[in-house]
């Protein structure tokens, strides 16, 4: 995997001799984790029995709940202050981040309320706090990536849509492939 300047790869002994070893011996390489290390928010580790696992748990324990005062959750219809609006802006871009690299189960909710955008109200303020509170209930779930001989993979598709649900009243849909054997 490769993102801007930061590289993460894996595979036998074998691919690390012909591959890695001239990797590292041709570029400069600032750090070099073998079998456990952070890569781009995440936390990898590669397990005895080869299984990969990958947790989030670190950036979503960077996501910061929007402080509302009292008075504010009874103006639920309100558009949001500029203040507000930087705060719902740095925990949408936490969600998405944290959405598109293994929690899934976060990615309505991140890009409805990105939908609100340029002009959320107050009640999309309220949203964004159980957004913070759905993450971190589940930070310490692991993605887990299973070895599988390549002689017995699958690629599985899982699709769906939904019809009118934004805050503007448009659609979304989605899709999620995977190998599997």
């Amino acid at each position: 995997m490769i993102h801007v300047d930061d590289v993460a790869c894996g595979g036998t002994k074998e691919w690390f001799d012909a591959v890695a070893r001239p990797l590292r011996e041709r570029f400069p390489f600032g750090s070099w984790e073998e079998k456990a290390g952070k890569y781009c928010g995440r936390r990898l580790e590669q397990r005895p029995d080869e299984t990969i696992t990958v947790s989030l748990k670190e950036s979503v324990d960077k996501m910061q709940m929007i402080p509302i005062p009292r008075f504010r959750l009874t103006q639920l219809q309100e558009e949001c202050t500029p203040q507000e609006i930087k705060q719902l802006r740095s925990v949408l871009g936490s969600a998405n981040w944290v959405a598109t690299q293994g929690r899934p189960d976060l990615s309505f909710l991140t890009s409805y309320l990105q939908g609100a955008m340029p002009k959320p109200r107050v009640e999309h303020l309220k949203l964004a706090n159980h957004l913070v509170r759905k993450a971190r209930q589940f930070a310490d779930t692991l993605i887990q990536i299973r070895p599988i001989p390549v002689t017995c993979t699958k690629f599985l598709l899982f699709t769906d849509a939904a019809w009118g649900n934004t805050v503007k009243g448009g659609s979304q849909g989605a899709y999620v492939i995977t190998v599997v054997d």
